[in-house]
């Protein structure tokens, strides 16, 4: 069966998979680069003759050009989800690496969207990769409040009695982080700091969390904890109790007025909304605000204090996976909680996507094989296509 979409995807595939620019695959075709761009956006299809000729270019048969070739038909397929207070991504690959389709959701912490919103996200997903193929071995999902052992197993639940045929395993995101960081072995750390912060240690006896108390409570680096106090700054400030700063200057360009007169949007949008202020900070310390800097500093002095308590606790000594989008900033955040580490242990960062980490973690739960550096880097190289083809 010709589907435009798999065809559209494979031509981009193995175009870049040669190096090849539109210009330069179009030149070999005698064709113009408008024919390439519209093959590839899914809004045409070649004759047959340009698709012989195509297929011979690229070096594949027509079968797995057009759509699933003999070669990779038959094999396994699985389904890898990465779930956070923000967005959940989808990733359907093969055993052997190549990446069928992606997906971005919205958010699927139970804590934030409860367990029946966590499962139609889940639900929604995997519908939209059973548009590629029925021929799925198994999805393993790493969601965030799904370390709770009564989440999981409600969502688990839902999910075996609705989809029958397909292995479910669903855990923290911590182990995406972990699979993140392949070269990282043993008794390690891990920590996020998205819009939530949590440290994970990974021994001999199993996975151990400090921290992770939820937005409400937790005052440990996440984004909404550093957003809180741009927004409390910006707040003191109209109410005379704190003088001025850049980062109250920077939250009022983005509300449009003065915090105060935003309590009850702030209140209405929530913690996704006040979490995207903590780039106020940023911006403002990267200026040299002094207030911004004494936030950053309160925030990575708690979160550093959890670190330290981990890996003393759980006797963790092979390293600290730092992830998530506050900790991007290596300069401004995690320069600062390496330096107040206690012991030899060094922060790691890894280029490696979150869900690239839960598709190894699901090829070894249910393969029972290991996830190569080629099943990575050929995942990952089918994975930026996939995200370079929807930009």
């Amino acid at each position: 069966m010709f589907v435009s979409e798999r065809f559209a995807y494979n031509i981009k595939y193995h175009r870049k998979r040669l190096g090849l620019t539109q210009k330069e695959l179009a030149e070999k075709l005698f064709l113009s680069p408008q024919n390439i761009s519209k093959w590839e956006k899914g809004s045409c299809a070649p004759d047959i003759e340009n698709l012989c000729r195509l297929a011979e270019v690229l070096g594949v048969s027509l079968d797995s050009l057009v759509g699933e070739g003999e070669s990779t038909r038959n094999e396994s397929c699985y389904i890898a989800v990465d779930g956070g207070g923000t967005k959940t991504e989808f990733l359907l690959f093969t055993e052997s690496g190549e990446v069928r389709a992606r997906a971005v959701l919205p958010a699927s912490n139970p804590n934030s969207v409860t367990v029946g919103g966590t499962y139609e996200v889940l639900r929604n997903g995997i519908d939209e990769m059973l548009k590629y193929t029925a021929n799925i071995s198994g999805l393993y999902a790493g969601i965030a409040g799904c370390g709770n052992a009564g989440n999981r197993k409600e969502v688990t639940r839902l999910l075996r009695k609705n989809y029958p045929a397909i292995k479910f395993e669903i855990s923290s995101d911590i182990m995406n982080v972990f699979g993140s960081c392949p070269a990282l072995c043993g008794d390690s750390i891990a920590v996020i700091c998205g819009t939530g912060s949590v440290v994970y240690a990974k021994n001999e006896s199993g996975l151990h969390q400090c921290g992770g108390w939820g937005y409400l409570f937790d005052r440990a680096g996440s984004g909404f904890d550093i957003g809180c106090d741009a927004i409390r700054a910006a707040l003191a400030n109209v109410d005379g109790l704190m003088g001025e700063s850049l980062v109250t200057k920077y939250v009022e360009e983005t509300l449009g007025t003065n915090a105060k007169e935003s309590i009850h949007i702030l209140y209405a949008k929530g913690r996704d909304y006040i979490a995207s202020f903590a780039s106020c900070v940023f911006r403002a310390a990267l200026e040299g605000d002094e207030t911004a800097l004494a936030i950053i500093e309160r925030n990575t002095d708690r979160l550093a204090t959890l670190i330290n308590f981990t890996a003393k606790t759980y006797n963790c000594r092979n390293g600290i996976i730092l992830s998530g989008g506050i900790a991007k900033d290596k300069e401004l955040f995690g320069d600062r909680i390496q330096a107040k580490i206690d012991s030899d242990l060094k922060i790691i960062y890894t280029d490696i996507p979150q869900v690239i980490g839960a598709a190894r973690v699901c090829l070894e739960t249910f393969s029972g094989s290991l996830a190569s550096e080629a099943f990575t880097d050929k995942l990952t190289d089918g994975y930026n296509i996939a995200v370079n083809k929807e930009q």
